[in-house]
């Protein structure tokens, strides 16, 4: 794998010890500086754009376990502290959050639903689809129980 040659960076960096001790150099022209400073933002889209395709082709390809057993390997690897482990909740409320967590996520991002093409307002359906049927079983369930 080839690491990028930053314009900021004399060596290239290869370990996360390299990383925490990286400076710019003090003699780094107002042009240098610039052009770096560009390396690492657009290091920074590529990183946001292409992490979630590849996690989605790892876990489409390999499986989620997979996926989760090679990252934690390369946050081992690359010195990346692990997450500090959250206290387990009951299980019908972590369900509950996640589904609140992603809703809003997805509202968000959908922004102005009405101005859709048809196609992606097909997909959106058919995603939507076994939370509806999961609507109606809740509802029932519900009424089942108003009545005992």
């Amino acid at each position: 794998m080839q690491t990028p040659n930053l314009i900021l960076v004399k060596d290239s960096i290869n370990t996360i010890s390299q990383l925490q001790f990286w400076e710019i150099p003090e003699d780094t022209t107002k042009e240098k500086w610039a052009d770096g400073h560009k390396q690492l933002l657009l290091m920074q889209q590529v990183v946001r754009k292409l992490l979630p395709k590849s996690q989605s082709f790892g876990v489409k390809q390999f499986g989620l376990d997979y996926l989760l057993e090679t990252e934690a390997q390369f946050q081992l690897e690359f010195e990346i502290p692990l997450p500090a482990e959250i206290p387990k909740r009951e299980e019908e409320s972590d369900v509950i959050d996640y589904l609140v967590k992603g809703f809003q996520r997805w509202a968000e991002k959908a922004g102005d639903i009405e101005a859709w093409e048809k196609a992606r307002l097909e997909r959106a359906l058919e995603i939507l689809k076994p939370l509806t049927t999961t609507a109606e079983r809740i509802k029932k369930t519900l009424q089942s129980k108003a009545l005992q």
